[in-house]
Protein backbone atom coordinates (compact mmCIF):
# COMPACT_ATOMS: atom_id res chain seq x y z
CA UNK A 1 0.00 0.00 0.00
CA UNK A 2 1.51 3.50 -0.89
CA UNK A 3 2.11 5.67 2.08
CA UNK A 4 0.08 8.81 1.62
CA UNK A 5 2.92 10.95 3.31
CA UNK A 6 6.06 10.18 1.28
CA UNK A 7 4.19 11.02 -2.14
CA UNK A 8 5.44 8.01 -3.90
CA UNK A 9 2.44 7.13 -5.41
CA UNK A 10 3.52 6.02 -8.90
CA UNK A 11 2.06 7.49 -12.00
CA UNK A 12 0.68 5.04 -14.24
CA UNK A 13 0.98 7.29 -17.28
CA UNK A 14 1.56 10.87 -18.01
CA UNK A 15 -1.62 12.72 -16.62
CA UNK A 16 -1.65 15.38 -19.50
CA UNK A 17 -2.62 12.36 -22.24
CA UNK A 18 -4.20 10.31 -19.31
CA UNK A 19 -8.39 11.75 -20.50
CA UNK A 20 -7.50 11.60 -24.21
CA UNK A 21 -6.25 7.97 -24.24
CA UNK A 22 -9.16 7.38 -22.18
CA UNK A 23 -11.59 8.43 -24.26
CA UNK A 24 -10.02 7.17 -26.90
CA UNK A 25 -9.62 3.51 -25.12
CA UNK A 26 -13.73 3.85 -24.45
CA UNK A 27 -14.65 4.69 -27.62
CA UNK A 28 -13.01 1.51 -28.95
CA UNK A 29 -14.91 -0.69 -26.45
CA UNK A 30 -17.91 0.81 -27.42
CA UNK A 31 -17.70 0.60 -31.05
CA UNK A 32 -15.99 -3.65 -29.81
CA UNK A 33 -19.45 -4.45 -28.03
CA UNK A 34 -21.47 -2.87 -30.51
CA UNK A 35 -20.50 -5.19 -32.63
CA UNK A 36 -19.80 -8.02 -30.51
CA UNK A 37 -23.74 -7.37 -29.73
CA UNK A 38 -24.99 -7.24 -33.23
CA UNK A 39 -22.90 -10.54 -34.49
CA UNK A 40 -24.34 -12.36 -31.25
CA UNK A 41 -27.98 -11.19 -33.34
CA UNK A 42 -26.97 -12.85 -36.47
CA UNK A 43 -25.84 -15.80 -34.32
CA UNK A 44 -29.10 -16.44 -32.80
CA UNK A 45 -30.65 -15.60 -36.30
CA UNK A 46 -29.11 -18.02 -37.92
CA UNK A 47 -29.95 -20.90 -35.37
CA UNK A 48 -33.32 -19.97 -35.57
CA UNK A 49 -33.30 -20.62 -39.15
CA UNK A 50 -31.66 -23.78 -38.98
CA UNK A 51 -34.08 -24.63 -36.28
CA UNK A 52 -36.48 -23.95 -38.68
CA UNK A 53 -35.19 -26.57 -41.82
CA UNK A 54 -35.02 -29.20 -39.41
CA UNK A 55 -37.55 -31.98 -37.60
CA UNK A 56 -38.20 -31.88 -34.23
CA UNK A 57 -36.23 -34.70 -32.87
CA UNK A 58 -33.30 -34.21 -34.86
CA UNK A 59 -30.22 -34.54 -32.85
CA UNK A 60 -28.13 -31.45 -33.73
CA UNK A 61 -31.43 -29.00 -32.22
CA UNK A 62 -29.65 -30.10 -28.05
CA UNK A 63 -25.97 -27.85 -29.83
CA UNK A 64 -27.92 -25.17 -31.09
CA UNK A 65 -29.34 -24.49 -27.85
CA UNK A 66 -25.78 -24.55 -26.71
CA UNK A 67 -24.90 -22.21 -29.23
CA UNK A 68 -27.89 -20.03 -28.81
CA UNK A 69 -27.23 -19.67 -24.76
CA UNK A 70 -23.40 -19.14 -25.46
CA UNK A 71 -24.52 -15.97 -27.74
CA UNK A 72 -27.41 -14.73 -24.97
CA UNK A 73 -24.22 -14.88 -22.68
CA UNK A 74 -22.33 -12.89 -25.21
CA UNK A 75 -24.70 -10.40 -26.15
CA UNK A 76 -25.22 -9.92 -22.39
CA UNK A 77 -21.85 -9.14 -21.81
CA UNK A 78 -21.88 -6.86 -24.34
CA UNK A 79 -24.58 -5.11 -23.55
CA UNK A 80 -22.92 -4.53 -20.22
CA UNK A 81 -19.81 -3.09 -21.55
CA UNK A 82 -21.75 -0.92 -23.88
CA UNK A 83 -24.00 0.57 -20.42
CA UNK A 84 -20.25 0.20 -18.86
CA UNK A 85 -18.98 3.00 -21.62
CA UNK A 86 -21.86 5.19 -21.62
CA UNK A 87 -21.65 5.33 -17.81
CA UNK A 88 -24.48 2.96 -17.38
CA UNK A 89 -27.82 3.66 -15.90
CA UNK A 90 -29.32 5.14 -13.15
CA UNK A 91 -30.81 1.41 -11.24
CA UNK A 92 -30.00 -2.13 -10.90
CA UNK A 93 -30.43 -4.70 -12.86
CA UNK A 94 -29.49 -8.54 -13.43
CA UNK A 95 -25.27 -8.64 -14.19
CA UNK A 96 -22.72 -10.73 -14.76
CA UNK A 97 -19.65 -9.37 -12.30
CA UNK A 98 -17.64 -11.13 -15.00
CA UNK A 99 -17.87 -8.40 -17.53
CA UNK A 100 -16.68 -5.81 -15.46
CA UNK A 101 -13.57 -8.08 -13.89
CA UNK A 102 -12.54 -9.12 -17.47
CA UNK A 103 -12.46 -5.06 -18.01
CA UNK A 104 -10.38 -3.73 -14.63
CA UNK A 105 -7.34 -2.32 -15.75
CA UNK A 106 -7.89 -3.87 -19.40
CA UNK A 107 -7.31 -0.25 -20.30
CA UNK A 108 -4.27 0.07 -18.25
CA UNK A 109 -2.42 -2.80 -18.72
CA UNK A 110 -0.23 -1.63 -21.65
CA UNK A 111 0.43 1.37 -19.49
CA UNK A 112 2.18 -1.00 -16.39
CA UNK A 113 3.35 -3.73 -18.46
CA UNK A 114 6.14 -4.79 -17.62
CA UNK A 115 5.91 -3.75 -14.24
CA UNK A 116 3.13 -4.76 -13.40
CA UNK A 117 1.30 -7.86 -14.80
CA UNK A 118 -2.10 -8.68 -14.46
CA UNK A 119 -3.60 -12.18 -14.16
CA UNK A 120 -7.66 -12.94 -13.93
CA UNK A 121 -9.45 -16.24 -13.30
CA UNK A 122 -12.84 -15.88 -14.19
CA UNK A 123 -15.39 -18.35 -13.60
CA UNK A 124 -17.39 -19.66 -16.64
CA UNK A 125 -20.80 -20.25 -15.27
CA UNK A 126 -20.86 -17.41 -12.49
CA UNK A 127 -24.09 -16.59 -10.76
CA UNK A 128 -25.76 -13.58 -11.54
CA UNK A 129 -26.07 -10.15 -9.44
CA UNK A 130 -28.21 -7.78 -9.09
CA UNK A 131 -26.18 -3.91 -9.33
CA UNK A 132 -26.49 -0.77 -11.23
CA UNK A 133 -23.61 -0.83 -13.52
CA UNK A 134 -21.98 2.18 -12.40
CA UNK A 135 -22.12 1.60 -8.57
CA UNK A 136 -20.67 -2.01 -10.02
CA UNK A 137 -17.79 -0.85 -12.25
CA UNK A 138 -16.62 1.91 -9.36
CA UNK A 139 -16.27 -0.95 -6.96
CA UNK A 140 -14.03 -3.34 -8.94
CA UNK A 141 -12.24 -0.09 -10.44
CA UNK A 142 -11.30 1.21 -7.28
CA UNK A 143 -10.45 -1.91 -5.81
CA UNK A 144 -7.83 -2.51 -9.00
CA UNK A 145 -6.61 1.02 -8.45
CA UNK A 146 -5.91 0.16 -5.61
CA UNK A 147 -3.61 -2.90 -5.82
CA UNK A 148 -1.77 -0.94 -8.61
CA UNK A 149 -0.70 1.77 -6.05
CA UNK A 150 0.03 -0.81 -3.80
CA UNK A 151 2.90 -1.98 -5.98
CA UNK A 152 5.57 0.44 -5.63
CA UNK A 153 7.93 -1.36 -8.39
CA UNK A 154 7.27 -4.59 -9.72
CA UNK A 155 4.32 -7.05 -8.44
CA UNK A 156 1.58 -9.14 -9.93
CA UNK A 157 -2.68 -8.57 -9.43
CA UNK A 158 -5.16 -11.05 -9.38
CA UNK A 159 -8.21 -10.71 -10.12
CA UNK A 160 -10.33 -14.08 -9.55
CA UNK A 161 -14.47 -14.50 -9.56
CA UNK A 162 -16.20 -17.70 -8.34
CA UNK A 163 -19.14 -18.91 -7.14
CA UNK A 164 -19.69 -19.77 -3.36
CA UNK A 165 -21.97 -21.46 -1.12
CA UNK A 166 -21.87 -19.37 2.37
CA UNK A 167 -23.36 -21.73 5.17
CA UNK A 168 -24.10 -20.25 9.07
CA UNK A 169 -20.90 -20.79 10.18
CA UNK A 170 -19.05 -19.30 7.88
CA UNK A 171 -21.82 -15.98 8.14
CA UNK A 172 -21.27 -15.84 11.75
CA UNK A 173 -17.75 -14.59 11.22
CA UNK A 174 -18.43 -12.23 8.77
CA UNK A 175 -20.81 -9.08 10.32
CA UNK A 176 -23.91 -8.68 8.29
CA UNK A 177 -22.92 -11.51 5.96
CA UNK A 178 -25.55 -14.33 5.69
CA UNK A 179 -26.19 -18.07 4.78
CA UNK A 180 -26.64 -18.31 0.80
CA UNK A 181 -25.35 -18.06 -2.92
CA UNK A 182 -22.68 -15.43 -3.82
CA UNK A 183 -20.51 -13.92 -6.54
CA UNK A 184 -17.21 -13.61 -4.98
CA UNK A 185 -14.35 -11.19 -6.62
CA UNK A 186 -11.07 -11.28 -5.42
CA UNK A 187 -8.82 -8.60 -5.75
CA UNK A 188 -5.08 -9.54 -4.75
CA UNK A 189 -1.97 -7.66 -5.03
CA UNK A 190 1.88 -8.50 -4.22
CA UNK A 191 2.92 -4.95 -2.52
CA UNK A 192 4.04 -3.99 0.98
CA UNK A 193 0.93 -5.33 2.75
CA UNK A 194 -1.00 -3.35 5.30
CA UNK A 195 -0.28 -3.31 9.36
CA UNK A 196 -2.93 -4.45 11.25
CA UNK A 197 -3.81 -1.25 12.70
CA UNK A 198 -4.38 -0.60 8.42
CA UNK A 199 -6.43 -3.41 8.51
CA UNK A 200 -8.30 -2.08 11.65
CA UNK A 201 -8.97 1.63 9.97
CA UNK A 202 -9.52 0.33 5.98
CA UNK A 203 -13.17 1.42 5.55
CA UNK A 204 -13.20 4.10 7.64
CA UNK A 205 -14.77 7.17 6.72
CA UNK A 206 -11.62 9.42 7.94
CA UNK A 207 -9.02 6.84 8.22
CA UNK A 208 -5.82 7.96 10.21
CA UNK A 209 -3.69 10.02 8.30
CA UNK A 210 -0.26 8.39 7.71
CA UNK A 211 -1.26 4.56 7.39
CA UNK A 212 -1.65 4.87 3.21
CA UNK A 213 -5.29 3.98 2.96
CA UNK A 214 -6.98 5.22 0.29
CA UNK A 215 -10.38 7.40 1.40
CA UNK A 216 -12.45 5.68 -1.51
CA UNK A 217 -12.38 2.32 0.22
CA UNK A 218 -14.96 3.47 2.20
CA UNK A 219 -17.11 4.44 -0.63
CA UNK A 220 -16.51 1.15 -1.86
CA UNK A 221 -17.59 -1.02 1.51
CA UNK A 222 -20.68 1.34 1.75
CA UNK A 223 -21.82 0.63 -1.80
CA UNK A 224 -21.02 -3.20 -1.59
CA UNK A 225 -23.15 -3.31 1.82
CA UNK A 226 -25.98 -1.69 0.13
CA UNK A 227 -26.24 -4.19 -2.50
CA UNK A 228 -26.74 -6.77 0.45
CA UNK A 229 -22.81 -7.80 0.14
CA UNK A 230 -19.67 -8.20 1.82
CA UNK A 231 -16.11 -7.01 1.63
CA UNK A 232 -13.18 -7.56 3.83
CA UNK A 233 -9.39 -7.61 3.64
CA UNK A 234 -6.39 -9.44 5.16
CA UNK A 235 -2.88 -8.76 4.67
CA UNK A 236 0.55 -9.57 6.17
CA UNK A 237 3.45 -6.72 6.65
CA UNK A 238 5.28 -7.43 2.90
CA UNK A 239 2.92 -10.06 1.61
CA UNK A 240 0.64 -8.19 -0.31
CA UNK A 241 -3.48 -7.17 0.71
CA UNK A 242 -6.11 -9.31 -0.71
CA UNK A 243 -10.00 -8.00 -1.00
CA UNK A 244 -12.67 -10.11 -1.00
CA UNK A 245 -16.11 -9.20 -1.84
CA UNK A 246 -18.93 -11.17 -2.08
CA UNK A 247 -22.20 -10.52 -4.20
CA UNK A 248 -25.25 -12.13 -3.17
CA UNK A 249 -26.60 -14.06 -6.46
CA UNK A 250 -29.91 -13.72 -8.00
CA UNK A 251 -32.12 -16.79 -8.51
CA UNK A 252 -31.49 -18.59 -11.65
CA UNK A 253 -33.99 -17.96 -14.32
CA UNK A 254 -35.85 -20.61 -16.15
CA UNK A 255 -33.75 -21.77 -19.21
CA UNK A 256 -36.31 -20.88 -22.53
CA UNK A 257 -37.03 -23.07 -24.98
CA UNK A 258 -36.07 -21.99 -28.29
CA UNK A 259 -38.63 -21.90 -30.71
CA UNK A 260 -38.84 -22.51 -34.80
CA UNK A 261 -40.44 -19.80 -37.35
CA UNK A 262 -42.39 -22.73 -38.32
CA UNK A 263 -44.17 -22.01 -34.55
CA UNK A 264 -43.99 -18.31 -34.16
CA UNK A 265 -47.11 -16.02 -34.62
CA UNK A 266 -46.78 -14.75 -38.28
CA UNK A 267 -48.16 -12.56 -40.50
CA UNK A 268 -48.07 -11.18 -44.59
CA UNK A 269 -47.53 -7.18 -43.49
CA UNK A 270 -44.73 -5.13 -45.32
CA UNK A 271 -41.94 -4.72 -42.82
CA UNK A 272 -38.98 -1.98 -43.44
CA UNK A 273 -35.62 -3.31 -42.00
CA UNK A 274 -33.42 -0.12 -41.29
CA UNK A 275 -29.75 -1.09 -39.89
CA UNK A 276 -26.49 -0.39 -40.59
CA UNK A 277 -25.43 -3.99 -40.46
CA UNK A 278 -26.03 -5.97 -43.77
CA UNK A 279 -25.72 -9.30 -41.87
CA UNK A 280 -28.27 -8.65 -39.44
CA UNK A 281 -31.00 -7.48 -42.29
CA UNK A 282 -29.56 -10.40 -44.15
CA UNK A 283 -30.64 -12.46 -41.71
CA UNK A 284 -33.61 -10.56 -40.37
CA UNK A 285 -34.87 -10.46 -43.61
CA UNK A 286 -34.73 -14.46 -44.14
CA UNK A 287 -36.70 -14.94 -41.02
CA UNK A 288 -39.31 -12.63 -41.64
CA UNK A 289 -39.86 -14.55 -44.86
CA UNK A 290 -40.29 -17.76 -43.23
CA UNK A 291 -42.70 -15.67 -41.11
CA UNK A 292 -44.91 -14.64 -44.41
CA UNK A 293 -44.04 -11.01 -44.17
CA UNK A 294 -43.18 -8.79 -47.12
CA UNK A 295 -39.43 -7.44 -46.33
CA UNK A 296 -38.03 -4.21 -47.71
CA UNK A 297 -34.32 -3.13 -46.97
CA UNK A 298 -32.43 0.13 -45.73
CA UNK A 299 -28.90 0.59 -44.97
CA UNK A 300 -29.28 3.52 -43.34
CA UNK A 301 -31.94 6.15 -42.37
CA UNK A 302 -31.89 7.64 -45.33
CA UNK A 303 -31.97 5.23 -47.58
CA UNK A 304 -35.53 4.51 -45.56
CA UNK A 305 -36.70 7.23 -46.29
CA UNK A 306 -35.97 6.96 -49.92
CA UNK A 307 -38.27 3.82 -49.80
CA UNK A 308 -40.57 5.38 -47.79
CA UNK A 309 -41.01 8.33 -50.46
CA UNK A 310 -41.21 5.86 -53.67
CA UNK A 311 -42.58 2.42 -52.31
CA UNK A 312 -45.93 2.41 -54.40
CA UNK A 313 -47.50 -0.17 -51.80
CA UNK A 314 -48.16 0.12 -48.53
CA UNK A 315 -45.32 -0.17 -45.23
CA UNK A 316 -47.09 -1.67 -41.93
CA UNK A 317 -44.04 -1.74 -40.16
CA UNK A 318 -40.64 -0.17 -40.06
CA UNK A 319 -37.97 -1.73 -37.17
CA UNK A 320 -35.41 1.13 -36.81
CA UNK A 321 -31.91 0.58 -35.62
CA UNK A 322 -30.81 3.53 -33.08
CA UNK A 323 -27.14 3.40 -33.78
CA UNK A 324 -26.78 4.01 -37.74
CA UNK A 325 -23.18 6.11 -39.18
CA UNK A 326 -25.82 7.59 -41.24
CA UNK A 327 -29.10 9.25 -40.22
CA UNK A 328 -29.77 7.18 -37.18
CA UNK A 329 -33.05 6.25 -35.49
CA UNK A 330 -33.69 9.61 -33.58
CA UNK A 331 -32.70 11.35 -36.41
CA UNK A 332 -35.09 9.20 -38.86
CA UNK A 333 -37.99 8.71 -36.84
CA UNK A 334 -39.86 11.69 -37.41
CA UNK A 335 -39.29 12.36 -41.22
CA UNK A 336 -40.46 8.80 -41.62
CA UNK A 337 -43.56 9.14 -39.68
CA UNK A 338 -44.24 12.28 -41.64
CA UNK A 339 -43.65 10.17 -44.94
CA UNK A 340 -45.82 7.26 -43.65
CA UNK A 341 -47.98 8.64 -40.72
CA UNK A 342 -49.63 5.47 -40.49
CA UNK A 343 -46.57 3.42 -40.89
CA UNK A 344 -46.18 1.61 -36.96
CA UNK A 345 -42.26 1.83 -35.73
CA UNK A 346 -40.09 -0.46 -33.45
CA UNK A 347 -36.85 0.84 -32.43
CA UNK A 348 -33.86 -1.63 -32.09
CA UNK A 349 -30.76 -1.15 -29.66
CA UNK A 350 -28.28 -2.67 -28.18
CA UNK A 351 -28.57 -0.57 -24.99
CA UNK A 352 -31.39 -0.68 -22.49
CA UNK A 353 -33.91 2.25 -22.72
CA UNK A 354 -32.19 5.31 -22.43
CA UNK A 355 -33.25 9.40 -22.44
CA UNK A 356 -33.21 9.18 -26.28
CA UNK A 357 -35.37 5.97 -26.48
CA UNK A 358 -37.62 6.87 -24.01
CA UNK A 359 -38.71 10.43 -25.40
CA UNK A 360 -39.69 8.35 -28.96
CA UNK A 361 -41.71 5.85 -27.55
CA UNK A 362 -43.54 9.06 -25.77
CA UNK A 363 -43.30 10.66 -28.96
CA UNK A 364 -44.94 7.81 -31.00
CA UNK A 365 -43.13 5.13 -31.38
CA UNK A 366 -44.47 1.39 -31.00
CA UNK A 367 -42.24 -0.63 -29.51
CA UNK A 368 -38.80 -1.42 -27.93
CA UNK A 369 -36.57 -4.51 -29.11
CA UNK A 370 -33.21 -4.51 -27.34
CA UNK A 371 -30.02 -6.17 -29.35
CA UNK A 372 -29.30 -9.16 -29.80
CA UNK A 373 -32.93 -10.32 -30.01
CA UNK A 374 -34.50 -13.84 -30.46
CA UNK A 375 -36.95 -14.33 -33.34
CA UNK A 376 -39.77 -15.44 -30.73
CA UNK A 377 -39.46 -12.00 -29.03
CA UNK A 378 -39.07 -10.17 -32.34
CA UNK A 379 -42.13 -12.32 -34.31
CA UNK A 380 -44.07 -11.87 -30.85
CA UNK A 381 -42.87 -7.60 -30.70
CA UNK A 382 -44.05 -7.47 -34.59
CA UNK A 383 -47.11 -9.45 -34.30
CA UNK A 384 -48.50 -7.26 -31.07
CA UNK A 385 -47.60 -4.07 -32.81
CA UNK A 386 -49.14 -4.55 -35.83
CA UNK A 387 -52.51 -6.10 -33.93
CA UNK A 388 -53.25 -3.46 -31.63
Amino acid sequence: MVNTESGNTPSVMDPANAVSHLKATLMMARNTAHDVNNLMGVVLGCSALVRGSVGAGHPGLKFLSEIESAAEKSGQLAQQLLAFTQGGHDRRRILSLNAFASQALLLEEQDLAPRVRVVRYIEPDLWDIEADPTQLSQIVMTLAINAVEAIEDEGRIVIVTRNIEIDGDFARTKPGLRPGRYACLTVEDTGQGMSAEALAHLFDAAPPAGLGIRSDLSQVSHAVTDLGGHISAYSDKGQGVTFMVYFPAVAAKPVAVAASPSTLPSGSETVLLIDDESLILDVTQKLLDQLGYRTLVAHNGQEALDIARTHAGPIDLALLDMAMPVMGGAETYPQLKRLRPNMKVVICSGLELNAISKALLEAGVSGFLQKPYQVTLLSQTIRRVLDN
